[in-house]
Formats: C-alpha cells, sequence, structure tokens
C-alpha cells in the first residue's frame, strides 16, 4: 500500500503545523505540501452518502468502492458529488483559494485518503486545470495504520462537524450519516460517542435518529429501503419534520392510518407546499374524522401503492413519471384532503366562541380578592368599573343565546 511520507519527489514537509485531537489527546502536527493526484476521497462521507447510494443504483453497483489503479477517474466522479451537495459553497471556497491559496490545511492518511477538507480538495482539483500552482494540497498525513476505522470516522466527524463545517450539510445526508453510523445493523457508535465526536448534546443527536427513523420507515413504506437520496430527490425533510410529533402522540393503530394518509401525499406531492399540506393534515382531522378520511382514501392509497409495486425498482424517476404526474391520482387525493381538513377549520371556527369564553373563565379565575381588598379608593373604583363592564357584555351576550 502507498505511503504518502515516502514519495518525496510528490510529498514535502512545510513550515506550517495543524493542532488536532486524535483519542482525546490534542497535538500539533506538521503540513505537508502533496500532489494531488495522490491524494483520494473518502467514499464514507456523510456529507455525499445519498448521492453516491444514487450513483450506485443508475450504475447497477453493489459497493462504490475506491478505484486505486484509476484514482483520476474515481476523483472525478466524487468531485461533482461534493460540489453539488453544496454549489454557492464550494464556489465561495473556490475563488477564495484563487485568491488567497489554501490558508486552512486538510487532514489525510498515509494511503492518500482526504479525511478533511475535501471542498478544498475538490476546488485545487479545478483550479489546477488550468494553473499548476494549485496541484498541491497541503495537509496534516496520518498514520492510518495506527488508527482504527472507528477512529478515523470518530476523527473525521469531530472536524466535519467543528465550527467552520456546520453549515451546508444537507440534513437527508446528514440522516443517511446517523443511520449507518448509528442505526443500521453493525452500527460503529453509541449516541453518547456520537454526541461527542460531533460536539452536540445528546438530545440533539436523539432528534436526528427520530427523524432518521422516520425517513427510513417512510423509504420501506414506499419500496425504497434505505435508499436516502430518493428521500432526498422527494424534498421530505419538511413534511417529515411536521409528522415526528403526531407519530410521538399517537396510538399504534392511529399512526398506521395517518402514516398511510400522508405519506401517500408526500409520495403523490398533492400540492406545491406539501409541507403545509402535512400541517393542516396533523392540524384538523383528529378523532372520529380519522377512521372516515382513511376509509376514503383507501382506494387511492391500493392504486399508489399497486403502482409501487409494478415498479419493482423504485427510482425517483419512475416516481415523478408514475405517480408525481398523475392528476388523476393526485386530484382523488386532493379531494378527500380538502373535505376532511374543510371540516376541521369549519369545526375549529365553531369551537373558537367556546375556547375564548373558557380563556375568559380561566382569566378571571387568576384575580386575587386579598389583592383587590388591599387597593386604594382609586384602584378599587377602577376595578369595579371593569367588572361591571364585563357583566354588562355577558348580559348582552346571554341575550343573543
Amino acid at each position: 500500500m502507498k505511503n504518502l511520507l515516502e514519495l518525496k519527489e510528490k510529498v514535502s514537509l512545510t513550515e506550517l503545523s495543524k493542532k488536532i485531537n486524535i483519542k482525546g489527546e490534542t497535538k500539533i502536527y506538521p503540513v505537508y505540501r502533496i500532489a494531488i493526484e495522490e491524494l483520494y476521497y473518502n467514499n464514507q462521507n456523510d456529507r455525499i452518502a445519498s448521492q453516491i447510494s444514487e450513483y450506485m443504483e443508475n450504475n447497477n453497483l453493489e459497493n462504490f468502492d475506491v478505484d486505486y489503479d484509476n484514482l483520476s477517474k474515481y476523483n472525478d466522479i466524487v468531485g461533482e458529488f461534493i460540489k453539488a451537495s453544496n454549489m454557492p459553497a464550494f464556489m465561495k471556497t473556490k475563488n477564495n483559494i484563487e485568491r488567497f491559496s489554501q490558508l486552512e490545511a486538510g487532514v489525510v492518511t498515509t494511503d492518500g485518503r482526504v479525511i478533511d477538507g475535501n471542498r478544498r480538495f475538490t476546488c485545487l482539483r479545478e483550479l489546477s486545470k488550468d494553473n499548476p500552482q494549485f496541484a498541491y494540497f497541503n495537509a496534516v498525513i496520518l498514520d492510518d495504520g495506527q488508527l482504527t476505522p472507528k477512529e478515523i470516522k470518530t476523527l473525521e466527524l469531530e472536524i466535519q462537524h467543528g465550527q467552520e463545517e456546520k453549515v451546508g450539510y444537507d440534513i437527508i445526508d446528514r440522516c443517511a450519516g446517523i443511520y449507518k453510523d448509528l442505526i443500521k445493523e453493525g452500527h460503529m457508535f453509541t449516541r453518547e460517542e456520537y454526541a461527542r465526536s460531533t460536539d452536540e448534546k445528546i438530545s440533539d443527536i436523539d432528534k436526528l435518529i427520530e427523524k432518521t427513523n422516520l425517513i427510513v420507515e417512510f423509504l420501506e413504506f414506499m419500496n425504497a429501503p434505505e435508499k436516502f437520496h430518493v428521500a432526498r430527490n422527494l424534498e421530505i425533510d419538511g413534511p417529515i419534520s411536521e409528522l415526528i410529533p403526531l407519530k410521538k402522540n399517537s396510538s399504534e393503530e392511529e399512526w398506521n392510518k395517518i402514516k398511510i394518509i400522508t405519506f401517500d401525499n408526500i409520495i403523490t406531492k398533492t400540492d406545491k407546499d406539501i409541507t403545509r399540506y402535512i400541517r393542516d393534515i396533523k392540524k384538523y382531522v383528529k378523532d372520529d374524522e380519522l377512521d372516515n378520511y382513511f376509509e376514503e382514501h383507501r382506494e387511492t392509497s391500493k392504486q399508489i401503492h399497486t403502482k409501487l409495486e409494478n415498479m419493482g425498482n423504485v427510482t425517483i424517476d419512475k416516481v415523478k413519471e408514475e405517480i408525481r404526474s398523475n392528476e388523476d391520482l393526485k386530484e382523488n387525493a386532493r379531494k378527500v384532503y380538502e373535505k376532511y381538513t374543510d371540516k376541521g377549520k369549519l369545526k375549529e371556527v365553531k369551537e373558537q366562541p367556546i375556547k375564548l369564553l373558557e380563556k375568559v373563565s380561566n382569566i378571571l379565575d387568576e384575580i386575587d380578592f386579598n389583592a383587590v381588598n388591599k387597593m386604594s379608593i382609586d384602584e378599587k373604583d377602577r376595578f369595579i368599573y371593569s367588572f361591571n363592564e364585563i357583566l354588562n357584555k355577558l348580559n348582552n351576550m346571554k341575550g343573543k343565546i
């Protein structure tokens, strides 16, 4: 296996250094100037997890390993993933490097794997096509032989979720990483280890786990298990977020009905603003109306899932072509939605006077008559005046009932 430290013509020591924490110990490491053709992207990078998944599906690949015999081609493929993950950030970094050169050193392993600095590495690869002065990457070189895969992943998480890298992380890719690192069978980290590595609260990690589990449930529901790129392309983050508290506060029987109704509407994208759509279902379809909604939606749901089953291999293109472009299917789902959300809105309008009176009653209960008895004459006069005003309004209202 290649060792960068032995490639004297391609790797040279600089006067720079970088502070890194490994295994709980912070040390200062020397920075090397490394020819970019000797380096390669980390295919375990969570930032591009869903894009790698999509590439594998589109090219009928069972895995996507590093092609050591053709690093340039492999890097070209992954480099496009890095750019697409956040094009504005890529362009900003590229312009900055072109103007000031590379200011922040990355981190690589002795065999050339980039575990910190993927965006900078991508920018340098592009800039070097026109100017050879950019054909080198400044980075610390860590001996991967002395680090376990878990330790390398921990270091990657610590760096990528540090202050510099917290912006621009696609939430679906983040959840894909959470699934792989914390949920999937054979996962690498405990909640506590992951929170420590990313410098986040365990409660925040738990929220991400909740969202990830719901995304996994959604993908299994539409016969696309673990295809996080499908979730990303369907833009389900907003509506899924609306469903998290609803699932927590529903019985298993209620959730099974809510899931079918809402997941079907997300798949069909019954409305342009599907997040608001799901929010309205959550807000207005309650109690016995849920059963009625579910029964009237059943036939539409059957049609949706027949189409999904007939696809065999569910892809985003097939979903868009066979379901999201089917106006009859969307209209059927929309009619039932409008019927029951309109009923819920009408019920809310009818109940508003009751809620307002209940609110007034609760406020009156808060009056402390011991405080009233301690008022000055002027204050007590104001109190009695307001009291009589309320009595008069109540008597007038009583006459209208």
